[in-house]
């Protein structure tokens, strides 16, 4: 694959994943509201018992049009709140199946982006050593002519290039970066954006192809998925 196609396909990638993760996060918001409307609902629910109860009470046990209006709406928001257990039930999951979604695209998105790098700096290094050359034969030529090993040589360019600034030398290799947007035979062009921690998470906190596998056969290991009695094991 070269890097070009290997930027085409990072670009999918990364399309697909975000997509998952909008699903993923519109989920999750749809939990959290049925979660808020559930707790609203039994305090609604709870309020008409106890109004219901001050009625026939009240009326000394019989039965008023107040009292059976309120059993009517005690029913009604009874069945509401059951209603939305399912719906809740349901939900997560649907969160589940979210999660191993933006998984499987996070894994597939991650590794490209390692494609494209490792195909980036194959390529990208053989130039930038090339502007070397000429400080590279004077070392060696050094070496040569005073009789000492070129090890002592390797050794001094290795502490060197340790030694150097990180920031500075990011700032300018992206100042490289910059100046070869417009040059289509640069690999440096094809540079990605670093990859966004939601890529590790989504990894992290999704089922196991395993655990989905087993899970989509085994109602009741959905619901140990779905319910947090059985931990996701993630990807990887």
């Amino acid at each position: 694959m070269d890097i070009t196609q290997a930027s085409a396909e990072h670009q999918v990638c990364k399309a697909q994943f975000d997509t998952a993760m909008a699903k993923l996060s519109e989920q999750e918001s749809l939990i959290t509201n049925l979660e808020a409307t559930i707790e609203q609902t039994k305090g609604e629910l709870e309020s008409l018992d106890r109004d219901w109860q001050n009625s026939i009470l009240s009326a000394l046990g019989v039965k008023t049009e107040a009292s059976a209006k309120l059993s009517i709406q005690a029913g009604v928001a009874r069945e509401n709140l059951e209603r939305l257990r399912v719906l809740h039930d349901e939900a997560r999951i649907r969160l589940l199946e979210c999660r191993y979604n933006a998984a499987e695209a996070g894994c597939a998105y991650e590794s490209i982006d390692n494609k494209l790098r490792a195909e980036i700096f194959a390529k990208a290094l053989p130039e930038l050593i090339n502007e070397l050359t000429p400080a590279l034969l004077l070392i060696r030529g050094l070496c040569e002519l005073l009789g000492q090993p070129l090890y002592n040589a390797e050794k001094k360019i290795c502490e060197t290039l340790k030694a150097t600034d990180t920031a500075e030398s990011v700032g300018m290799i992206r100042g490289r970066i910059n100046d070869t947007e417009s040059d289509t035979s640069s690999p440096l062009r094809y540079c990605p954006e670093k990859l966004p921690d939601s890529v590790s998470r989504a990894i992290r906190n999704a089922p196991s192809p395993v655990q989905w596998s087993a899970a989509r056969q085994n109602p009741e290991k959905m619901r140990d998925l779905a319910e947090g009695r059985e931990l996701c094991r993630g990807w990887q």
